[in-house]
């Protein structure tokens, strides 16, 4: 949502994310894929980035070991202005998967009146083994299931699109241990952040805005009660001078570990 892409066409979005899928190949096991197809074209074609990612990540030698859907409870869209010319749905959905190695191994309900789906996929490279983390409830729960259902988190003043904790906290559960290290290559207000913190995991996090990083230092204090520094200088959040109306975040933010 307001992506650069989105004014500039789906080339923009290919200079963005094809480096990082390169990144990830070269540094993590398995990558959980998050992302919806681009409707907002200025033509009467979609641009499907899920099977573009899909395209990608299968290049640099990663491959699907799951896909979901996501059925989304509660209603967080809106009406592009494209469904007056054209016959493209409401994004009422979101793709999710996660990509490892060749190798790899319905929950129902009472229909909404309208339903937001999303579909999930996990990716990994030649070297994965399935290895089994889940507990039997949480298996039973959610971990066999082909579809997620999972709440919307509302437009706030943090981010327009946030996506449910729950997500992130799922997929870390199934494919890391305590202490092993998330990344997430696209932070925006941190989910990723406070799930990995939640689940006893260290979590890399970037982000272009330095507008959503102050968000995400900002969640994190909250949840934690800690003291983010800044790397190299040992600034404490916050303390760094800058102009009026700048953001706080210059640089990378740890834990204070003086005290």
């Amino acid at each position: 949502m307001g992506k650069e892409y989105e004014q500039r066409g789906i080339e923009a979005w290919f200079d963005t994310v094809r480096p990082v899928i390169e990144n990830l190949a070269r540094f993590a096991d398995v990558a959980c894929w998050q992302i919806g197809d681009l409707a907002a074209t200025g033509s009467q074609f979609i641009e499907p980035t899920m099977a573009y990612s899909v395209q990608m990540f299968i290049a640099v030698g990663m491959r699907p070991i799951w896909t979901r859907i996501w059925e989304k409870q509660g209603m967080n869209f809106g009406i592009g202005p494209y469904h007056l010319v054209s016959n493209k749905p409401v994004q009422q959905y979101e793709y999710l998967a996660a990509f490892a190695a060749a190798l790899g191994d319905d929950t129902g309900g009472e229909p909404p009146e309208l339903r937001e789906y999303g579909f999930l996929c996990a990716f990994a490279a030649g070297q994965y083994r399935f290895v089994r983390r889940l507990t039997q409830a949480e298996r039973r729960a959610w971990g066999y299931a082909g579809i997620w259902h999972i709440n919307t988190v509302a437009e706030n003043k943090d981010h327009p699109a946030m996506f449910p904790l729950e997500i992130p906290e799922r997929c870390i559960r199934m494919h890391s241990d305590a202490c092993d290290i998330i990344l997430d290559p696209f932070s925006g207000a941190g989910t990723t952040i406070i799930a990995a913190e939640r689940q006893g995991r260290r979590c890399c996090a970037v982000e272009l805005s330095p507008g959503y990083c102050d968000v995400a230092v900002e969640r994190w204090q909250r949840m934690t009660g800690l003291q983010a520094v800044l790397e190299g200088s040992g600034a404490l959040f916050g303390e760094q001078s800058r102009h009026a109306g700048e953001p706080a975040t210059s640089g990378t933010f740890g834990r204070d570990e003086r005290g």
